[in-house]
C-alpha cells in the first residue's frame, strides 16, 4: 500500500512540476447557429464590438486580451457557422433537386448550451451540447411542378472527445482533434407538397450522426478554432410511416453532410505553484 502511495505522487508531481501552469479549462455558455454566413459572422463581430466596449481591452505585452468576468462565459452566446454540404436524395428511383439559396428567414437554425473542458496536463477534453434544431430543405422530384417544403424540429445532444498534440506549456499554436456524434430526436415534423401539408413527427425517423472536426488552441489567449463535418448515419424517411391507414413504404438512398466552423473562449482554472528548498 505503501508503495502505491508513493508511486501516486510521484505521478502527481511528475504532472504538476510545470510552475504557473494552468491545470485546465472550462468552457460553458449558450451556443447560436445558423446556415446564413452574414447573420452567424454579423452576431460574432457585434459580440467582439459589445464586449471590447463593455469590459475593456488590457495590453500586456503588446497582446491585446479581453477582460470578461468569469460568469460571462455562462451567459454570453457564442455564434456559430454550418453549411450543409451534402444533399443527396433519391425516392424510389426519383433523384430529388434542392433549391439552394441563402437563409434570410432562419429556416434553418439551432439554440443550445455547452459544457466542455480540456486538460493542460493530459492531452485529452470533452465538449457536451443539448440544443434544439430546426432543419429545412426543398427539393422537387421529377413530377413535382413546385418544391416540396420540410421542416423537421428536434432536440439534438452532443458528445464530443477532443485530443490536443503538441506542448500547452510551450507551444504558441497547438493542432485538436474532434471525434464524437450526436442523436437527432425529432419533435415535429411537416411537409408542404403542393396545396397540402402533412405533419406528424412519424413520417421521419430519429437517428446518429458522427462528428469529426480539426482545429486549434491558443494557450495565450485560450481561444480555440475548429472545423467539423457531420455525417448522419440514417435514412431522412421512415419507411413504415401511414397515411390514410396505408404505409408509404418508400425506397429511399440519402446522404446527408455538414460542415461547421466553431470557436471558443475557455476560463483557465486550478492553477499550480511548486516551491522547491
Amino acid at each position: 500500500m505503501k508503495k502505491i502511495l508513493v508511486m501516486m505522487i510521484v505521478v502527481w508531481f511528475a504532472m504538476t512540476a510545470n510552475a504557473q501552469v494552468k491545470r485546465g479549462e472550462w468552457l460553458a455558455g449558450p451556443v447560436i447557429t445558423t446556415t446564413n454566413p452574414v447573420y452567424s459572422g454579423g452576431a460574432a463581430f457585434l459580440e467582439e464590438i459589445i464586449t471590447g466596449l463593455a469590459c475593456g481591452v488590457n495590453y500586456e505585452n503588446g497582446t491585446a486580451t479581453r477582460e470578461l468576468p468569469a460568469s460571462s462565459q455562462l451567459w454570453m452566446p457564442n455564434f456559430t457557422y454550418k453549411w450543409h454540404a451534402i444533399k443527396n436524395l433519391e425516392l424510389d428511383g426519383d433523384k430529388a433537386k434542392f433549391r439552394h439559396k441563402m437563409d434570410w428567414k432562419l429556416k434553418n437554425y439551432s439554440v443550445g448550451y455547452r459544457l466542455g473542458y480540456m486538460s493542460r496536463t493530459a492531452p485529452f477534453g470533452f465538449e457536451l451540447q443539448a440544443n434544439y434544431e430546426q432543419e429545412n430543405m426543398a427539393y422537387k422530384l421529377a413530377n413535382d411542378e413546385d418544391y416540396r417544403d420540410a421542416t423537421k424540429t428536434m432536440f439534438v445532444p452532443v458528445a464530443l472527445i477532443k485530443v490536443r498534440f503538441g506542448s500547452y506549456t510551450k507551444g504558441a499554436f497547438n493542432p485538436t482533434l474532434e471525434i464524437g456524434g450526436s442523436y437527432d430526436y425529432t419533435l415535429s415534423f411537416k411537409e408542404k407538397i403542393g396545396d397540402v401539408t402533412f405533419k406528424g413527427k412519424d413520417f421521419v425517423n430519429n437517428g446518429f450522426s458522427g462528428i469529426v472536426g480539426l482545429g486549434f488552441t491558443i494557450p495565450a489567449t485560450h481561444l480555440s478554432w475548429a472545423v467539423r463535418y457531420l455525417h448522419k448515419f440514417y435514412k431522412y424517411y421512415n419507411e413504415d410511416a401511414e397515411l390514410n391507414g396505408k404505409k408509404l413504404e418508400l425506397n429511399e438512398k440519402s446522404t446527408f453532410g455538414t460542415f461547421m466552423v466553431v470557436s471558443s473562449y475557455a476560463l483557465p482554472v486550478g492553477g499550480i505553484n511548486l516551491v522547491h528548498t
